[in-house]
């Protein structure tokens, strides 16, 4: 494996344990909490979302494989098993390590497996499309991060 992909690889996993130590750090009881707010997502929506966003660029826009993904059901998500969600990102890193340890530098400056619909994308090359998968797991790390400090805040007060 080139080193690029070592590395891309080793963002990826640790955002990805970055997401699972969160909801696994505040507990199943969070999973299915939301702030009073129409616009805002559970913690287990925001997880779904990340994991299958991720998923979708990297194994499915770049490696070309088909998913069966519903964008619009992971933000109904309702509160799940721990468990579930380690067992998701298990998942998505083994098929993300299958799809980027064989890449080469050429493959990553090549274009994507399957075409990006949106205008503003549909130049990225592979790399660009692992770097976007990267950078909206970040993205809804920090939404996850936020929404269970407001958990734990909602829980302190309600326990005063």
């Amino acid at each position: 494996m080139i080193q690029e992909t070592t590395d891309l690889l080793g963002t990826l996993e640790r955002l990805t344990g970055d997401l699972v130590r969160a909801v696994t750090e505040a507990g199943a009881g969070a999973m299915g909490w939301r702030p009073d707010s129409p616009e805002t997502n559970s913690p287990a929506a925001i997880a779904t979302h990340a994991l299958g966003a991720s998923r979708h660029w990297v194994v499915s826009i770049v490696g070309g494989e088909s998913d069966d993904r519903d964008r619009e059901a992971e933000f109904r998500a309702e509160a799940q098993d721990i468990a579930d969600v380690q067992e998701r990102a298990d998942q998505w890193l083994a098929d993300a390590r299958r799809i980027l340890e064989p890449m080469s530098t050429a493959d990553l400056d090549g274009p994507c497996r399957l075409p990006v619909t949106r205008d503003w994308m549909s130049s990225l090359t592979a790399r660009g499309s692992i770097l976007h998968a990267i950078e909206h797991l970040g993205m809804h790390i920090g939404h996850l991060e936020l929404t269970l400090q407001l958990w734990t805040a909602q829980k302190a007060e309600a326990g005063r």
